[in-house]
């Protein structure tokens, strides 16, 4: 599939024919490089951003329209990007991920650590539990439920989240954690 048809597909058929015309490293070492700062979003060197952004970067998040409040959306795209191409060179940028300013990339990159198996994001990951948006909490309890150890599992198990939602995820993640890891948690 050509960029043309790509535009309009779903982000992972869009992320695989990315990867088959520019080359399955380049595409995660540009979206590495995109979530870390080390490459500007539409820099003239630079793969066409509908790559990554789909029509949306044809359109309200062209380089030249992204605004202060919306510049971090390519950082968002280039983690999602890397939910369906992969190598492990892009570790450091999804572990910068998790600090991102942007809560949307906080989150995004806490799915790609989980799919991809990145331990090294539990212990930034634990700290994301005190996120300010729920939604980043929710990703960071699912990602210490599915990929901790015993020692991450305390705070899923304090019972100290305010939110239901919160409360709910946590149990799930600890009854998942529990079958995983062969022994009881609570």
């Amino acid at each position: 599939m050509g960029l043309g048809e790509a535009v309009h597909a779903h982000p992972r058929g869009r992320a695989l024919a990315a990867a088959e015309y520019l080359g399955e490293r380049e595409l995660v070492l540009w979206c590495a490089d995109l979530m870390s700062g080390r490459r500007v979003y539409g820099a003239p060197d630079a793969p066409d951003a509908a790559w990554l952004g789909g029509a949306a970067a044809e359109g309200w998040g062209a380089p030249a329209r992204l605004t202060t409040e919306t510049q971090y959306w390519p950082r968002v795209w280039a983690a999602r990007t890397l939910l369906y191409v992969w190598d492990d060179a892009a570790i450091p940028a999804v572990l910068d991920g998790l600090h991102d300013t942007s809560w949307r990339v906080r989150e995004m990159s806490l799915k790609v650590a989980l799919r991809r198996d990145v331990i090294q994001a539990l212990e930034p990951g634990m700290r994301l539990l005190d996120d300010g948006t729920l939604r980043v909490r929710l990703a960071a309890i699912r990602f210490i439920g599915d990929l901790g150890e015993f020692e991450h599992l305390e705070p899923l198990n304090s019972g100290t989240f305010d939110d239901t939602s919160e409360r709910d995820a946590a149990d799930r993640a600890v009854l998942r954690a529990e079958r995983r890891l062969d022994r009881p948690l609570r």
